[in-house]
């Protein structure tokens, strides 16, 4: 006779249960409980005949990982009332096989699947035969989660499906029931069974059957051990009395103490999960306790370890020690006898001639102080390569870390530790000598390894011996300042590329400024002073920004007055007054709004006007002085008229060209 067996109950944190723990008691696997800070460990727990996820196609590859699933499903919901997730309990008819149970829970999932987008976490349970359990009892356990998948993001959705929640909730289980009933049935036909079942109630079906008593866990416990109760009695008298009225010869006895006959047995059901939770904090912390037990019995090996090493350390230093010392000595002594030697021509400063010349010979104990020097730094290498490789020999580095690890972690849960201690009596010290421990290992470190070993090993000891929190913090440091140096590089180059449009810009109309007020190209005038092209451009661009250009002007004109100070040739004389005149005309017309320079320029104009006209005035005075002396000298008439010509010539020449 096929049996059915359906229930829907959520996973509550209103209930102190966690998602996490109880995917890890359903598929028998150590998974890290993140919010609680705890491992659930079932990997003892036997009978998990299959663990598999089941979830829609665009679901985010991390959510098929059980850890991840579960842990996400609790950072998703904040309320301490929430529903973590819900959870289908079924029996399979004992007549199917592993194949046809595997495929009926296929079936089964993929239609919640389907039916809601979440995410299923299944596992199906064998019977435990070894603790009293009926054979043929082969159930499910069917977590899914209260959020589907969000298709364009591949995680939770922000909303929850409302189905199982009052008033639906009842419809809701309802129909699965019926759902799950046809199921059966069709796997039933599939594998060629006659027997059948059904989600209705015996009321519902017509059939006068009677309910039997709930057996919690210790009336169940007393049944295996052969011991009769009232209430074991009673439900026997009931089941004689069901198979009497319906033939039948098995009637469904329990589910491993997570599944039950009736609906009514839920308070049951969920004490004995409460039960269950409770034996898991147990095994926790009987869990803890052995890792402390471990620690402790791991702190003393390292101790000793590093113990053992500092001693072997030491060993080889007393050895290399009384060498080097030797050496010493014998320069010391080398250098006293030729510190008495008389400083006089008769010895020459050199250690052998002293010897020879005041004792005839050199003794065997001499050693000169380049070939010292040469055996200690010998002595010292061959040390440190020995350190070295006994060192990586000995794998000092994990026992360094591990001991101030372990030694750190235990004396802050206040565990009291066996330390080496200084020999004492009566509280007076009676050894100088401090026995290196857990304690010293500091002080030890810092003031002969890491010099000894290297930077190197002093970097890989202080990583190591870094906590989680400490490296997290790290991490979170150096990606915070990534993205400060992003955000630092970003606003660098988005200033860069507006000053570049904003000098371009500003060259662009610079450029067209020159064209507009008759400045010529770049403002290069070749018989002036480059600084005048330079204070040009620096006016025109200032002008431009709208900024006061007084003291610019007032250097360009200090610039003109030298030039009108200077001597040139009459040529090249009118080729600077010719290039002032056009800049003095360019800057009349930038400045014609501004006033006060504009005025400034205008008095220099006028200045250099007056300037070329007493010029000109001159020079037609001295011309006019040359004709007379050639009307008084007519023999030098003939080269003075040549001159004069030439003078006048270039006059005019002179003139043409300011015209």
């Amino acid at each position: 006779m096929a049996i059915y067996h359906f229930s829907v109950k959520p996973i509550s944190r209103a209930d102190g249960r966690s998602a996490v723990a109880a995917a890890a008691y359903r598929s028998a696997e150590k998974l890290d409980d993140a919010r609680y800070g705890k491992i659930q460990d079932y990997t003892r727990k036997t009978g998990v005949e299959l663990s598999k996820i089941y979830a829609p196609d665009n679901v985010a590859p991390s959510l098929l990982n059980r850890n991840e699933l579960w842990n996400a499903v609790e950072k998703s919901e904040n309320r301490k009332d929430a529903c973590l997730a819900r959870e289908f309990e079924i029996a399979f008819p004992s007549e199917l096989n592993q194949h046809q149970r595997e495929k009926m829970l296929d079936d089964l999932c993929n239609q919640l699947v389907t039916k809601y987008g979440v995410v299923v976490d299944a596992a199906i349970h064998a019977p435990d035969i070894k603790g009293g359990s009926d054979e043929r009892n082969f159930h499910a356990h069917i977590l899914f989660t209260t959020r589907s998948i969000d298709p364009s993001t591949g995680f939770f959705s922000s909303k929850k499906y409302r189905d199982f929640n009052k008033p639906l909730g009842s419809e809701t289980t309802k129909a699965w029931r019926e759902y799950f009933a046809t199921l059966t049935n069709s796997h039933l036909e599939r594998a060629g069974i006659e027997s059948r079942v059904d989600h209705r109630s015996y009321k519902e079906q017509g059939l006068e059957f009677e309910p039997t008593v709930h057996e919690g866990p210790s009336v169940t416990q007393q049944r295996r051990k052969g011991l009769d109760t009232e209430i074991t009695l009673k439900n026997d008298l009931i089941k004689n009395r069901n198979a009497e009225r319906e033939k039948a010869p098995t009637l469904l006895k329990g589910l491993e103490q997570e599944i039950f006959t009736t609906e009514n047995l839920k308070s049951r059901l969920e004490a004995d999960l409460l039960e269950a939770e409770k034996q898991q904090r147990l095994e926790a912390e009987r869990l803890e306790a052995e890792k402390l037990e471990r620690d402790i019995s791991r702190f003393y090996e390292m101790q000793q370890r590093y113990i053992d090493f500092t001693y072997s350390v030491l060993e080889q230093i007393n050895e290399k020690e009384p060498k080097i010392e030797k050496i010493a000595k014998r320069r010391e002594k080398i250098e006293k006898f030729v510190a008495k030697c008389p400083p006089n021509d008769s010895i020459i400063l050199k250690e052998e001639t002293a010897f020879k010349q005041k004792k005839g010979y050199v003794p065997d104990y001499y050693i000169t102080k380049e070939a010292a020097r040469q055996q200690i730094n010998s002595i010292n290498e061959n040390f440190k390569k020995w350190l070295e490789d006994f060192a990586e020999k000995e794998d000092f580095l994990t026992t360094t870390s591990a001991l101030k690890t372990l030694h750190d972690s235990l004396t802050s849960q206040g565990v009291e530790l066996e330390i080496p201690k200084q020999k004492k009596l009566f509280g007076i010290a009676i050894s100088s000598h401090i026995p290196p421990s857990a304690e010293t290992l500091e002080n030890e470190l810092e003031g002969y390894y890491f010099k000894a070993l290297g930077y190197s090993f002093e970097y890989d000891y202080k990583q190591a011996i870094r906590s989680d929190a400490q490296k997290k913090k790290d991490a979170e440091k150096e990606r915070k300042a990534e993205r400060e140096r992003a955000a630092h590089l970003l606003r660098h180059q988005q200033k860069e590329h507006e000053y570049k449009a904003q000098a371009a810009a500003e060259l662009e109309a610079y450029r067209s400024c020159e064209v507009d007020y008759g400045y010529r190209a770049d403002c290069k005038y070749d018989a002036l002073s480059s600084q005048v092209s330079l204070l040009s451009s620096l006016i025109i661009s200032e002008v431009l920004k709208k900024r006061d250009i007084s003291g610019y002007l007032a250097e360009k004109i200090e610039l003109f007055e030298r030039e009108l100070k200077a001597n040139y040739s009459k040529e090249y004389e009118e080729k600077v007054y010719g290039q002032i005149f056009e800049i003095l005309a360019a800057d009349k017309k930038l400045l014609k709004a501004d006033l006060k320079n504009l005025n400034k320029i205008n008095g220099f104009y006028e200045k250099l006007t007056n300037h070329v006209a007493e010029k000109k005035e001159i020079e037609q005075l001295k011309l006019e002085r040359e004709r007379k002396e050639l009307e008084v000298s007519p023999t030098k008439q003939p080269e003075k008229e040549k001159m004069l010509k030439m003078t006048v010539a270039m006059t005019f020449q002179g003139e043409y060209k300011k015209n």
